[in-house]
């Protein structure tokens, strides 16, 4: 692990406060920024041992189910949401898309066939990884390219993708500025991110520990983080916040009853309650650029 900062990773305050505790010896907590809203680990992973984890982590041993490290149980249904969102605001001939942290691309390129459903005649997909895998399209109106790091990536975007991403990245700050940059102007982004602190500390209440998954994630971002951001100085002036709201569920009825039935419970209240209700588990933006 890293040493201790005390500035946030996000907005580089000093001022937050110890909000939920990951695990002891080491002791780690989320640390809560009263600045920017953001929730961080009190101590990172290394790069070398972030390095090492992602490296085995699309790694398939035997007798193990190759879906393992997918976390949406109907990756259509997601890829059908973005594109449904995309349409919302553009409609284009020639669509280019940045997919951080987008796997083998299966998701994007679900989200190419049904961006051409929509009318679409090019979709052009850069995919940025450490999985070394790519997903070979099946319509030639659709390409996928890899891209080992963020920095190998000098063009422009009309949809960039950070999904499930953001909460990965021990020094975010940067990579998610490069994102905001690699966007059109008119461009879209759609960013997805665990919100489990408010549920963390009503499960602990009721005897039951949440798992956070650290050091795997390390950021805890909702509502109040993104919306800080993106209607405050951080964003510049350059972004239209269009969609701030509980992430879709990744699961379904079909394999994970339960889970899934309490996922769309816990979420359901916002929609009455607002801002002043928490226990929703993920978050999602959707925003658009709007001047260089």
């Amino acid at each position: 692990m890293e040493s201790p900062d005390p500035a946030c990773p996000f907005c580089g305050s000093a001022n937050r406060r110890s909000a939920f505790v990951l695990q002891e010896k080491p002791d780690v907590s989320l640390l809560e920024c009263m600045d920017c809203h953001a929730a961080s680990a009190s101590q990172m992973p290394t790069p070398e041992a972030l390095t090492d984890y992602y490296s085995r982590y699309y790694d398939t041993p035997v007798g193990r189910p190759p879906d393992e490290h997918v976390t949406n149980d109907n990756p259509a249904r997601f890829a059908r949401h973005l594109a449904d969102l995309y349409a919302s605001q553009r409609r284009d001939s020639y669509v280019s898309i940045l997919d951080f942290g987008g796997g083998d691309g299966s998701i994007s390129h679900l989200l190419a066939v049904r961006l051409l459903e929509h009318g679409t005649k090019q979709v052009d997909i850069t995919v940025v990884d450490y999985d070394e895998t790519l997903k070979t399209p099946q319509d030639s109106r659709i390409s996928i390219r890899k891209a080992p790091h963020l920095s190998n990536v000098k063009n422009d975007f009309v949809f960039v993708l950070a999904s499930g991403i953001i909460e990965h990245i021990p020094r975010p700050i940067k990579p998610f500025r490069d994102l905001l940059d690699r966007l059109e102007p008119g461009g879209v982004f759609y960013a997805r991110t665990p919100h489990m602190l408010p549920l963390m500390k009503f499960c602990g209440l009721l005897g039951i520990r949440l798992d956070f998954t650290y050091p795997a994630h390390v950021h805890d971002l909702g509502q109040a983080f993104w919306e800080h951001f993106f209607r405050s100085g951080n964003a510049l002036g350059e972004f239209q916040l269009l969609r701030s709201r509980p992430s879709i569920v990744e699961t379904t009825f079909g394999r994970r009853f339960l889970r899934t039935a309490a996922a769309y419970a816990f979420k359901a209240p916002w929609y009455v309650l607002g801002k002043s209700y928490g226990l929703v588990g993920g978050w999602e933006v959707f925003v658009r650029k709007t001047s260089p």
